[in-house]
């Protein structure tokens, strides 16, 4: 169990209370999170996050493999998700939008992580 994020806050109900999310949405949020956080930023667990920033600086044609390496990277310590596919689009001269494939409990997602 976790609550839910939305903008980086918890989400309240109409009471003031946090917002509680279980199983698949509760695995989506921190992977996100784990997708999100710069590796090494957060003082209470430097194995948390990824690597994903380092992908502005990659040239060639290895952009596609650097990225889904640091994304199944980042999700190693959650064996419920497997990372299917990361498709990589620029928007804009200076953000790379990642769209990430994957499956948990049989079921498919695709998340969005904007890497600037």
């Amino acid at each position: 169990m976790d609550t839910l994020l939305v903008n980086g806050d918890h989400f309240t109900d109409n009471r003031g209370i946090p917002v509680k999310i279980f199983g698949e949405r509760e695995l989506i949020q921190r992977a996100l999170l784990r997708l999100t956080i710069k590796k090494g930023s957060f003082e209470h667990d430097p194995a948390l996050g990824s690597e994903l920033y380092k992908l502005r600086d990659i040239k060639g044609g290895n952009l596609e493999r650097a990225a889904m390496s640091y994304v199944q990277e980042a999700l190693l310590g959650m064996p419920e998700i497997i990372v299917t596919g990361v498709k990589i689009t620029w928007r804009g001269a200076d953000v790379l939008q990642l769209n990430v494939s994957l499956e948990i409990f049989e079921n498919q997602y695709q998340l969005e992580v904007d890497v600037t």
